[in-house]
């Protein structure tokens, strides 16, 4: 049974940052929302936010397709003593390359497009003395309406 369109939109962007984690060397660990993590002490890993928005449809019609969109934060988690803000920033620009405008990514029948250049913000310390940079990754996904019974 294919995924509903609120549940494709993520797993398609997941499994892109998924890809982007598995290929680093060595791998990166990702936090995935609503999944146990335990970060390992003097190790970099990311951090998944997924934030829908407030669907919207473009045309005047029954048959109209609903555009969503809506925010994946992608959050570069850094290990204190372990080389400060520089490699920190360094993979955050990575995140953002592997998310440029105009990618499209498949997943379970939803098309999801990333609609503007990725973004980041001020790099935040943490308690633990971990260095968080949120890397902002807009999109958005066109779905067809919903058949009536």
């Amino acid at each position: 049974m294919p995924l509903a369109p609120e549940a494709a939109i993520p797993d398609a962007l997941l499994e892109h940052l998924g890809e982007f984690a598995a290929a680093q060397s060595p791998a990166l660990g990702v936090f995935y929302p609503g999944l146990p993590f335990s970060p390992t002490d003097g190790v970099a890993y990311l951090a998944a936010r997924y934030m829908p928005n407030r669907n919207d449809v473009l045309a005047v019609s029954d048959a109209a397709h609903e555009r969503h969109f809506g925010l994946l934060q992608v959050s570069v988690m850094w290990p204190d003593g372990e080389g400060g803000i520089i490699p920190a920033m360094d993979l955050a620009g990575q995140v953002i390359a592997h998310f440029p405008k105009g990618t499209r990514l498949q997943g379970d029948g939803v098309k999801v497009e990333i609609t503007r250049q990725a973004w980041l913000v001020q790099p935040l310390e943490e308690d633990d003395g971990r260095l968080q940079v949120p890397v902002t990754i807009p999109y958005q996904a066109f779905v067809a309406p919903a058949v009536s019974p």
